[in-house]
């Protein structure tokens, strides 16, 4: 510390050496806030991100209008990208808690325009009605919305929200310093009246914003005015600098280091050209930049498969990874869907339905499900009881309180028969869970309640024609006659 400190002098007296002090120049401003409206504006982005409603509570808040208060306040987290957060305490004078949330966010949004530096120290803002000047220090910002009013319409909220900032969070660290006091000396004027007039406590604050203007919005001022400000405080504007304040947004707002058309403060990768931006795990850092894509704690240079959190081995090297590979050292075989131990590739029948995977493909159905089959894998019977065969009030009764959600007791309640083989609620819906394809009646692609239930409960009961399939079938169905219909359950109904 000792070292920056002695470096930081020798800069400032070098400075010194080349700039004629002028101690008698009268200050070319009243007050700095006023020098220029577009120094920040509205359209400059914010790192605000959201607020969140705290309740009320008793808070002391100065205000003012009546100096120290005690007040029942309604409370907000303001909640900025950059990771700061401070607590907003709006007056209960504004009556309910929806009024001062957009009070609360209003002002939020407009403080995350300046740099971060400012907003280090800012643990409160107190917000109240009332046209009196705004305040900064003792960790907070003072707002009056009256006022703030006024500074809207001369384009200059901002631009005060800066000078009060700087309060909070420059002066105690700075305003005494030798450094700055050194800076001070070097310069031999003020750049306000207000500052040649309160000299500790107003020259830091009336100082930055100008410094702010010259260095890094030197676009959007006068030729003349930045004149006037490089060469009114030339070593104050050196001792900034000399800070490396983070000042982002501020910093951010027109620079692209990679040159991909965004800028730094939104680019994801702003040293590496990224236009896509493309970001899997949805971190801070986008793919082109991040060593770990998916964060799954092992970097992508080693892990089979950096885009998959699930996954980070391949031992056999066949694009499965080991987590999902039935076989994780067999690189010919990686699924098992009937679980004999026998791979896929090498079973004949890989979902043991005894029909061969080859019958099946010929015969059209799944070959991965155990209940696809020309006949006999599946059947309506759900209850499996000695008739081996589906019955309305109880096989039929089970579906359809399946497809409306029923489960545990509310499903099977009076809805199996006494010589049943299958009648827990579990096993009941494990089975039916497992089969729900093929509860697709009509062939939409969705099992449904009112229409494959209502078709299965009417085909028992002993409908048919019209009957059957009257405002019973969904709108996407490939099976749309009763004939169709009838076909498919039919097939179904008793197991072989």
């Amino acid at each position: 510390m000792e070292a920056h400190y002695n470096v930081m002098l020798r800069y400032f007296f070098t400075v010194l050496s080349f700039v004629s002090i002028s101690a008698s120049a009268e200050p070319p401003f009243g007050g700095t806030i006023f020098i220029d409206p577009d120094i920040i504006t509205e359209s400059d982005p914010t790192t605000f991100v959201s607020i969140e409603a705290a309740g009320q509570d008793v808070r002391t808040m100065y205000d003012r209008r009546s100096g120290w208060i005690e007040n029942n306040a309604f409370l907000f987290e303001a909640n900025f990208s950059d990771g700061l957060s401070s607590q907003v305490q709006v007056n209960s004078e504004f009556e309910t808690a929806s009024a001062a949330a957009i009070e609360a966010e209003k002002y939020a949004t407009v403080i995350g325009r300046l740099p971060k530096a400012l907003r280090m120290d800012v643990a409160t803002y107190w917000i109240h009605k009332g046209v009196e000047p705004f305040g900064g220090g003792n960790n907070n910002l003072l707002i009056h919305v009256g006022q703030a009013d006024l500074y809207v319409a001369d384009g200059i909220l901002e631009e005060t929200f800066v000078h009060e900032a700087a309060h909070t969070s420059l002066d105690a660290y700075h305003a005494s310093s030798a450094a700055w006091l050194t800076a001070q000396e070097a310069d031999g004027e003020f750049i306000s009246t207000y500052a040649e007039d309160n000299p500790t406590r107003e020259d830091i604050a009336e100082s930055f914003l100008p410094y702010l203007a010259v260095e890094f919005r030197a676009d959007r001022i006068s030729e003349d005015l930045a004149e006037t400000i490089t060469n009114t405080i030339p070593n104050r504007i050196a001792f900034f600098n000399s800070l490396d304040l983070d000042l982002a947004p501020i910093t951010t707002t027109s620079v692209d280091s990679d040159g991909d058309g965004i800028v730094d403060g939104e680019d994801n990768c702003p040293e590496i050209n990224n236009v896509d931006q493309l970001n899997s795990d949805s971190d801070e850092l986008g793919n082109a930049c991040d060593e770990d894509d998916d964060n799954d704690g092992l970097a992508d240079t080693v892990d089979a498969f950096p885009l998959d959190f699930s996954e980070q081995l391949d031992t056999d090297e066949d694009g499965v990874g080991d987590n999902s590979d039935a076989f994780p050292t067999d690189a010919t075989e990686s699924a098992d869907s009937d679980g004999d131990g026998t791979g896929d590739n090498a079973d004949l029948d890989d979902d043991n339905d005894g029909y061969s995977d080859e019958q099946e493909v010929k015969d059209g159905t799944n070959p991965l499900n155990p209940f696809s089959c020309s006949q006999g894998c599946f059947s309506f019977d759900i209850d499996l009881d000695e008739k081996l065969e589906a019955d309305a009030l109880t096989d039929g009764l089970l579906v359809i309180r399946y497809l409306f959600g029923f489960s545990g007791d509310a499903l099977i309640s009076g809805a199996t028969s006494n010589d049943a083989t299958r009648q827990d609620a579990t096993e009941i819906t494990s089975y039916l869970n497992d089969a729900e394809p093929e509860l697709d009646i009509d062939g939409d692609n969705k099992s449904d309640a009112l229409t494959d239930g209502l078709l299965l409960i009417r085909y028992l009961f002993g409908f048919s024609g019209d009957a059957l399939i009257s405002g019973a079938v969904g709108e996407n169905a490939q099976r749309t006659t009763a004939e169709q219909i009838d076909a498919y359950i039919s097939e179904r109904i008793t197991v072989i």
